[in-house]
Formats: structure tokens, C-alpha cells, sequence
């Protein structure tokens, strides 16, 4: 029960971060922070397969757009 809300906190802080942040960057890494949180969620529920899903998924996602912006620069 404990780590349903660490991991509830940690999405919604990280969520909160991606809408305030002004800095594209901390903004893409704080989501990164949402979708393990996310996933986290899942693996706490037993859904196993959505929680993998989750972080190959968006991480691989957003690992390519943060790949992106240090190219474009």
C-alpha cells in the first residue's frame, strides 16, 4: 500500500514538473519520471506485460526525442 503511493507521488510530482517547467529538457526527463511511475503502477496491479510495455515504449520514445533536441542544437 505504501509503495502504490510513493509511486502515485512520484507520477503526479513528475506530471507537475512537465506542465511547469520551462526547460524542455527537465520537462522531457520529468516524463521520463511519469512513465516509470506509470509502469510502476502496472507491476503493483500484476499487469506485467503493460508495465514492460509502458517503459519500452514511451522511455524508447522519449529517449529518441531527447536524442533529437541534443542534435538539433
Amino acid at each position: 500500500m505504501l509503495g502504490f503511493f510513493l509511486l502515485a507521488a512520484l507520477t503526479v510530482t513528475s506530471a507537475a514538473v512537465v506542465a511547469l517547467h520551462r526547460n524542455i529538457i527537465y520537462s522531457t526527463i520529468a516524463l521520463l519520471g511519469t512513465f516509470f511511475g506509470v509502469a510502476g503502477i502496472y507491476v503493483s496491479l500484476s499487469a506485467d506485460f503493460l508495465g514492460v510495455v509502458q517503459l519500452l515504449v514511451y522511455v524508447g520514445g522519449t529517449f529518441t526525442t531527447l536524442a533529437g533536441q541534443s542534435l538539433s542544437r
